[in-house]
């Protein structure tokens, strides 16, 4: 494992990736699903929300153990899934490394206010970014889509987080102008897509 971060870290002049991940139940990221089933089930899989941003900021921090950071800003329904999805400490996201030739993804997903898209709705509905891209289901983050034409993709799960505005120097999130603030996260590498 180690080896293959490091050969796609080094594919990579400047990450630009983007993350997905199903929208925790409570806030509709479950839609048909029956209450009991598994989360990696077909069936818990089919209906629910997946959401998808890009990230700038990703970045390698340790082979052993395998780790990433990346930061997002708060609020966000992102940062939401990521942190209610720590807990499990299994594979809860995929972080896809763009290429060079996904410049349109990076854009399309970078949209303020970009909405879920429906897990499993008609791949003919070109509309969302997710249906513009070529993608397969995860073996290891639940299903959750992997662009085919990445460098590589990432299943990762949430380990330790940082509240930036806490940070010395930083802006407290009452003094940003409504702005809100960041999260950094730091995340481990259980398998590469």
């Amino acid at each position: 494992l180690c080896d293959k971060i490091k050969a796609l870290m080094r594919s990579s002049a400047q990450p630009v990736s983007i993350i997905a991940s199903f929208l925790p139940e409570e806030e509709g990221g479950k839609g048909h699903a029956g209450r009991n089933s598994s989360p990696t089930s077909p069936s818990a899989r089919q209906g629910r929300l997946v959401h998808g941003a890009t990230l700038s900021s990703f970045s390698s921090i340790s082979l052993s153990p395998p780790l990433i950071s990346f930061s997002l800003k708060t609020p966000s329904r992102m940062a939401d899934a990521l942190i209610r999805g720590s807990s499990s400490g299994e594979p809860h996201f995929i972080l896809n490394v763009l290429s060079h030739l996904q410049a349109d993804a990076a854009a399309a997903f970078s949209r303020p206010g970009l909405v879920p898209f429906l897990h499993d709705q008609d791949p003919s509905d070109k509309a969302h970014p997710f249906e513009a891209q070529e993608t397969f289901p995860s073996t290891h983050a639940g299903g959750i889509p992997v662009f085919r034409k990445s460098l590589g993709s990432l299943a990762c799960s949430v380990v330790n987080l940082l509240d930036l505005s806490k940070v010395e120097g930083g802006v407290p999130a009452s003094a940003s102008n409504g702005n809100g603030t960041s999260i950094l996260f730091i995340a481990r590498v259980h398998a590469i897509e």
